[in-house]
């Protein structure tokens, strides 16, 4: 899997691509044409978060071209919408989403995604790390050896899983402003 930048317009000019089973390149996404969502076209593709598990199961962090900006970012997982701003899960309901972050959804060999959400709970900001649809981490609740993780980092490089989805790496902030790598046991 992954991105470039052709030359011409740069309203079509960002790509993504994947190898098939036969290693034949397989155009994923492009600017200006249609998304998974319907009469949206994916909008710039020059921030995107991807990542492929060995089994080819791909996962995209884009966003949409013009239309509501309140629903303009999206996780897409092998080539269907995986979660969307506006979209609420039930450990935020009534909530909804209305960031995903600079990172990667993170796709493990059974399939299972893991990934950064944002959303505003009662004029509050509210942050945390999904696995599917439920709620792993979550800033301003979740203690780590005893201290409230008080932030996330929700860059390219923050989030790290192994393949099978057992352990996952994730840097953060702890009450009193000590920032560090932790690591969560998420296996079954």
């Amino acid at each position: 899997l992954w991105s470039c930048d052709l030359e011409g317009s740069t309203l079509t000019d960002g790509c993504v691509f994947r190898f098939d089973s036969s290693w034949q390149s397989v155009l994923v996404a492009q600017e200006g044409s249609a998304s998974p969502v319907a009469d949206r076209r994916w909008g710039p593709l020059d921030d995107l978060g991807l990542h492929v598990n060995a089994s080819g199961s791909w996962t995209l962090r884009a966003a949409l071209d013009a239309g509501d900006p309140a629903t303009d970012a999206l996780i897409v997982k092998d080539g269907a919408v995986f979660v969307r701003e506006g979209d609420t899960l039930p450990d935020i309901a009534p909530s909804t989403f209305d960031d995903f972050g600079r990172g990667r959804a993170l796709i493990d060999q059974g399939g299972h995604v893991v990934w950064y959400g944002h959303w505003d709970d009662h004029g509050q900001p509210s942050e945390g790390l999904f696995r599917d649809d439920r709620l792993l981490v979550r800033a301003g609740q979740t203690l780590v050896q005893g201290q409230l993780l008080v932030g996330l980092s929700s860059g390219p490089d923050d989030l790290a899983l192994t393949p099978q989805g057992d352990l996952l790496l994730f840097e953060g902030t702890l009450a009193g402003g000590l920032e560090g790598a932790f690591l969560l046991d998420v296996g079954p």
